[in-house]
């Protein structure tokens, strides 16, 4: 587990859990059956958005700790920015899986229940893995860092 999600006690599989809730959570069609076909493509989208958040979430804890060692990047010099910016580009590379497997396995016959499509899913995975985060240490990430200091690394 990182050190960031470590130290706000959830691991990437939580925030997971949580993004994937919200997909079906918010479905119109409560009770449909679903062919094979279909659940394929829910599972693929599903998969690969957990991966979206976790990558995400490693992102994050990265960022904290570059922040705690004082060493965020000219180009993300706040955690804020540094965290919004993926800097080693693997948010972007895990949504691009999830753009990947909806075309592969969605395409043809998208589900009328629980499908959103790829973009839809990258987003909820990313904003509800930092709702999580912010909800733990609050809005001002700069401020939850400054505030943490040594106690955190142990954590």
């Amino acid at each position: 587990m990182s050190g960031f999600a470590r130290s706000v006690g959830f691991g990437a599989h939580t925030l997971s859990a949580a993004t994937l809730f919200a997909l079906v959570a918010v479905s119109p069609h409560a009770h449909a059956q679903v062919s094979t076909d279909a659940e394929r493509c829910l599972n693929s989208i599903h998969k690969a958005s957990a991966k979206v958040a976790a990558s995400f979430a490693k992102e994050a804890a990265r960022c904290r700790k570059d922040a705690l060692d004082g060493d965020l990047p000219a180009e993300a010099p706040t955690v804020d920015a540094c965290v919004g910016a993926d800097l080693r580009g693997k948010v972007a590379k895990a949504k691009q899986k999830t753009v990947k497997q909806d075309g592969k396995r969605c395409a043809d016959d998208p589900p009328g229940f629980g499908y959103r499509g790829a973009a839809i899913a990258n987003d909820a995975a990313e904003s509800k893995t930092a709702a999580v985060a912010t909800g733990l240490v609050g809005d001002d990430l700069e401020a939850a860092v400054a505030g943490a200091g040594e106690a955190s690394r142990c954590q």
